[in-house]
C-alpha cells in the first residue's frame, strides 16, 4: 500500500531531519573538503529521503527503495566514520 503523501511517513521525517543535521555539521568541516567528503556525506543524507519519496510515488517498488535507503545509510555511516578518523 502506497502512502498518499511521503511527507506523512515518520521514516521520511526522520530522514529529512538527519539531512538537515548533516548539513549543519558539515558546515564545520574544513573548506578543502567541500568537494570531497563533505559533498559525499551531504548527497548521501539527502538521497535517503529522496528514495523514500520516490518509492511512495511508485507504489509497489517502495520495498526496493527502502532497501536502497538502508544501503545509503550504511554508506553515510562509513563516510562519517572516515571523517571522524581524520
Amino acid at each position: 500500500m502506497a502512502a498518499k503523501d511521503f511527507r506523512e511517513l515518520k521514516v521520511w521525517a526522520k530522514a529529512h531531519e538527519v539531512a538537515l543535521q548533516v548539513y549543519q555539521v558539515t558546515k564545520l568541516f574544513p573548506k578543502d573538503e567541500i568537494y570531497g567528503l563533505t559533498n559525499q556525506i551531504r548527497r548521501s543524507s539527502v538521497s535517503v529521503g529522496s528514495n523514500i519519496a520516490e518509492g511512495c510515488g511508485r507504489g509497489r517498488q517502495i520495498q526496493s527503495n527502502i532497501i536502497e535507503c538502508k544501503k545509503m545509510l550504511v554508506a553515510l555511516s562509513n563516510k562519517l566514520r572516515q571523517d571522524a578518523n581524520r
